[in-house]
């Protein structure tokens, strides 16, 4: 079941296209399909044989969640004159939202056992460790790599400005 959400994430770009005229830069797309198809070949028993390997996984999820995080919170912050943001502030959002994120994916499989592997208790911790690595490479050096998605998003709630314009 998991494994087909994974893949399924990866028609993410086609389905914008599609629907909405928005070509996602290739790098972009890359780095999604990456993270997915890690995710995906772990349940060919990657998970089990290796322990670094669920933590590898995390870590590019941790960044996919953390540029969908800051690219829609800046697209909210330019779509508001009354929200200016420093940036510095942007990049704590961003790995605060990461960890937000790895709560909730935590909770659900507890919660949902029988439809997603729960490895063991300690697995949370590393996992949560992964997450937050992730965050703080978005939050560092990779903001940059989703202005388009940030200029998208902004045309879907009404913004007018673009990523250079805050």
């Amino acid at each position: 079941m998991t494994a087909a959400l994974t893949l399924s994430v990866t028609l993410l770009p086609a389905l914008l296209r599609r629907e909405y005229g928005y070509s996602m830069d290739a790098g972009l797309v890359l780095w999604l399909t990456v993270a997915m198809v890690l995710h995906t070949t772990g349940y060919l028993g990657l998970y089990e044989q290796y322990q670094w390997y669920d933590e590898i996984t995390h870590l590019a999820s941790g960044t996919i969640i953390a540029g969908v995080g800051y690219a829609s919170f800046r697209a909210l912050e330019l779509h508001s004159g009354a929200i200016d943001v420093p940036s510095a502030f942007r990049a704590v959002f961003v790995v605060v939202f990461v960890l937000a994120a790895g709560m909730v994916w935590e909770v659900f499989e507890f919660a949902f056992g029988s439809l997603v592997t729960v490895y063991r208790i300690d697995d949370i911790v590393t996992d949560m460790i992964a997450n937050a690595v992730g965050g703080i490479l978005v939050a560092a050096w990779g903001t940059d790599h989703v202005g388009g998605l940030v200029g998208f998003l902004g045309n879907l709630i009404g913004s007018g400005r673009d990523e250079g314009d805050g």
